[in-house]
């Protein structure tokens, strides 16, 4: 299955650029032009008027003097380019088509004394961001076997894997790629240009793109700024089941549900969101596991005593099992560029962690004696 990308993309204006009172130059991205910092699209408007900007030939030894409708100045060493609206279309540039591929096998089979049903199910998920998907395993079996007319054993086990390497970031910030594109980036840049994303002689150290001190190109967040995710799901349950007659059972069962969850964060060089603008990268590892049982035995009587008097009743008793854990680490910064590892930390890591055991014993019983079928006792 195909689908597109967004069903409506937003409009924005392409008519003015990036900038303030109708000024921008470029210099450093870092505020050594004209609003080439952390930018509002307050600029000049597109109308092929040379200007300095992010892809303008840096001339040490010559300088280029910029003036504007307001009558202000900009000397700076950029080589300026004509002013226009190249990336007017940067989200379409940038997004592609979901895809969804799924594949199962089902196999089943039984008789009078037993029924067996086994399934297997593989889903590959291509998400509309660059190098986003996430795949899924599933099995799933139901067994059911009669020893005998009295004795019935019932079990069935449902195994979940998903793991990707990397997932989209849904949030207000430079981590975003709608925030960068659409909330913040102008048109003045093209999609097109950033692809070949790293500086030349700085690669793994500093990315490109139209500003450096908030935004992040998006196709350097795509391809480096990587957030794993894996994830396994258990589910089990077993029961056996002595019926003495037609009225009174005796049934014991256990079941099983837990899950180990582990994502990662690459946090590369170069890389800005809030509160960690010095942009020298990261490492983030969470971990969290449950672990839940349940494990009941139940004596149940179910009669019609008399023509007018119906008994069903219950006694049985509980024990209940529950484990979590957790654990957060994550560096200060990195050490060394590119080597996505907690012993890589510039500063002291962060560590956290948080464990949590119960049990619980529980006895319960009831009677519900039902009178003619409209007048229930319970």
């Amino acid at each position: 299955m195909m689908e597109a990308s967004f069903l409506t993309i937003p409009k924005v204006q392409s008519e003015y650029g990036p900038g303030d009172h109708g000024r921008y130059a470029f210099a450093d991205g870092k505020g050594g032009g004209l609003y080439d910092s952390d930018y509002d699209i307050w600029g000049p408007k597109f109308e092929g008027q040379l200007i300095p900007q992010y892809d303008g030939e840096f001339t040490p030894d010559q300088e280029y003097t910029t003036e504007f409708p307001s009558g202000a100045t900009f000397t700076g060493n950029i080589k300026p380019t004509p002013w226009t609206a190249r990336g007017k279309n940067n989200l379409e540039k940038f997004l592609r088509p979901g895809i969804l591929q799924s594949t199962n096998l089902a196999v089943s089979a039984g008789n009078e004394d037993y029924d067996i049903r086994i399934s297997g199910t593989y889903t590959h998920q291509q998400g509309i961001v660059p190098n986003t998907q996430l795949n899924s395993g599933n099995l799933n079996t139901a067994v059911g076997y009669n020893f005998n007319k009295k004795l019935r054993f019932e079990s069935g086990i449902n195994y979940n894997r998903q793991f990707t390497d990397n997932i989209p970031d849904v949030a207000y910030g430079p981590n975003s790629m709608i925030y960068n594109v659409i909330i913040w980036g102008g048109s003045d840049w093209s999609m097109d240009d950033m692809k070949d994303y790293w500086q030349p002689g700085k690669e793994g150290l500093q990315q490109i793109y139209a500003d450096y001190t908030r935004y992040n190109n998006p196709w350097f967040s795509a391809n480096e700024w990587l957030r794993g995710h894996q994830k396994t799901d258990v589910y089990g349950h077993a029961s056996l089941t002595y019926s003495f007659n037609d009225a009174l059972k005796l049934m014991g069962r256990t079941q099983v549900s837990s899950y180990d969850i582990f994502r990662s964060e690459k946090f590369p060089y170069s890389a800005t969101v809030y509160g960690r603008e010095q942009a020298k990268g990261d490492y983030r590892e969470d971990r969290r596991n449950l672990f839940e049982n349940n494990t009941d035995v139940m004596l149940t009587f179910d009669k019609s005593v008399t023509p007018a008097l119906d008994v069903t009743a219950s006694i049985g008793g509980n024990i209940r099992s529950f484990q979590y854990n957790s654990s957060f680490a994550s560096t200060d910064y990195l050490n060394v560029p590119g080597w996505y590892n907690l012993n890589n930390s510039l500063f002291t890591r962060q560590v956290f962690n948080y464990n949590s055991d119960m049990r619980v014993l529980s006895a319960y019983s009831f009677v519900d004696i039902t009178y003619n079928r409209y007048l229930t006792l319970s």
